[in-house]
């Protein structure tokens, strides 16, 4: 074992750890039964000549180094391997053959490096692989067929590269595809059938692009999409033909767009929509009534940082019977009536940092807060949340109990290890909405519960005496000061 290394698990040393040693070569003294080597934070430049050693490796981290090519079949010894990590190094271009040998390797991550090119049949040896993570590369483009037999491959990362389109051509072979982030790139238009042929995706992001427009057949053929993140691009409509034949979504971000309004059925066929996300909307200024109403299971709005919306309509979540939490945080809103808000039936209601004016129409919004019901009829305590009069804290987030993965420090440990390790990058890359048990389990306790739970401290009132105006804490004002409006 070389003097800067530690050599572990037992006689066998099946386990190498280098990490930080200062090493300029991969050391060729480790035992060649070896299968587990980490080499993070290194000064490593090349691999050749090296690897043929170690013919049993399953896992091998070589992050953190300065390599510049992978040059063509440096792997061809290594059919064991199930994880490979070469994250920020300075990789520029993926070599034909560059992988060969890899043929049961199931986590690929080539993220953070300088990768601009990628020969057509770099990755064709990879017939196992199931991700594929080349975030903060330079990509501008591929060539047709890089994927090409890559049939098991479930999650694909594009994320902060250089693409200015989809890649259609590529992505026709990815039968198994199940996560496809391509945030953070420049893509301005999305075709019609882009992601044509990939009927296994849950989840797309297309987050943070350039996109204006999408053609009417864009989503063409996601039939089992569940979670689509298009935010922070530049749609001034909202799509509503084009997301309307998503019919199982769940999950949708429009955030960050160029949005003047929400009109009538906005998000047209999604009727398993859970979660929406309409934030950061500069130029949002009206929502229709019916914006919502074929979405008869959402359950979280998220429309908070809108300057520009100063009212929202009274009836808005009259066709959400399962509406359980509404995020309305830092807009413009000067007015806020009871009959906007099922209140009976919300879970959590976040209102704070709003321009609200302190008037008789805050009334029921003060009781929410202060938890004052005094000399209420019972029928409207109840219309205002069941027993919101007993208003709890906000509880201190509950942590989970520990995660029950243990790895054995036995040869059959490493490869568990290997196989979790890849598992795990699946599991985080399909952030789809599906609850956990856990997460059903809470819900159905909070639903029963009884307990609205608001940000009581961020909701406040405008007082103006004299042209000068008072920001004044909902939950330090006494019932007369709401009653008794001063203008």
């Amino acid at each position: 074992c070389p003097s800067k290394c530690q050599c572990l698990g037992g006689e066998a040393n099946s386990r190498a750890l280098c990490v930080d040693a200062a090493l300029e070569d991969v050391p060729i003294q480790l035992n060649p039964e070896t299968k587990y080597i980490n080499l993070t934070v290194n000064r490593i430049r090349t691999l050749e000549f090296s690897l043929p050693f170690y013919m049993k490796l399953e896992i091998l981290d070589l992050s953190q180094n300065i390599i510049e090519t992978l040059g063509s079949k440096n792997f061809e010894y290594q059919s064991e391997l199930r994880t490979l990590n070469l994250s920020r190094n300075l990789v520029s271009s993926l070599h034909k053959h560059a992988f060969k040998g890899l043929t049961n390797l199931l986590l690929l991550d080539l993220s953070f490096n300088r990768i601009e090119t990628v020969h057509p049949t770099a990755l064709s040896d990879l017939a196992s692989l199931v991700e594929l993570d080349l975030t903060n590369n330079n990509i501008v483009s591929l060539e047709d067929n890089c994927f090409k037999g890559m049939n098991t491959l479930e999650v694909l990362v594009f994320r902060n590269n250089r693409l200015l389109d989809v890649p259609a051509s590529n992505l026709w072979h990815l039968h198994a595809l199940k996560s496809l982030d391509m945030s953070l790139n420049l893509v301005e238009f999305v075709r019609n059938d882009s992601f044509e042929g990939l009927k296994e995706l849950l989840a797309l992001s297309v987050q943070g692009n350039v996109m204006s427009e999408l053609d009417l057949s864009a989503f063409e053929g996601l039939i089992s999409l569940k979670h689509l993140d298009l935010s922070d691009n530049n749609l001034t409509m909202v799509p509503t033909q084009q997301l309307s034949k998503l019919s199982n979504l769940t999950y949708l971000n429009l955030g960050g767009n160029r949005f003047s309004q929400l009109p009538a059925v906005a998000f047209l066929n999604l009727f398993h929509l859970r979660e929406l996300h309409l934030s950061r909307l500069d130029f949002l200024q009206r929502i229709d009534s019916r914006a919502f109403v074929d979405n008869t299971h959402l359950q979280t709005l998220h429309l908070n940082n809108n300057p520009q919306l100063s009212d929202i309509p009274m009836r808005l979540f009259q066709g959400n019977p399962n509406i359980l939490e509404v995020y309305m945080q830092s807009n413009s809103l000067q007015t806020l009536y009871s009959a906007q808000f099922p209140v009976d039936q919300l879970q959590k209601l976040y209102l704070g940092d709003n321009p609200l004016q302190c008037n008789c129409s805050l009334l029921w919004l003060w009781r929410l807060v202060t938890g004052n019901f005094e000399g209420v009829d019972p029928g409207m305590e109840h219309a205002a949340g069941g027993a919101v009069a007993a208003l709890a804290k906000e509880a201190d987030d509950e942590e989970l109990a520990d995660e029950a993965t243990a790895v054995a420090s036995t040869d059959d440990g490493v490869a568990a290890l290997a196989a979790y390790i890849a598992e795990q990058h699946i599991v985080n890359a399909l952030h789809t909405t599906e609850p956990s048990a856990y997460e059903l389990a809470t819900s159905s306790s909070n639903r029963n519960s009884g307990i609205l739970r608001m940000d009581r401290q961020q909701i406040g009132c405008d007082i103006w005496r004299d042209k000068v105006r008072t920001r004044r804490k909902l939950l330090t004002m006494s019932e007369g000061e709401i009653t008794c409006p001063a203008h």
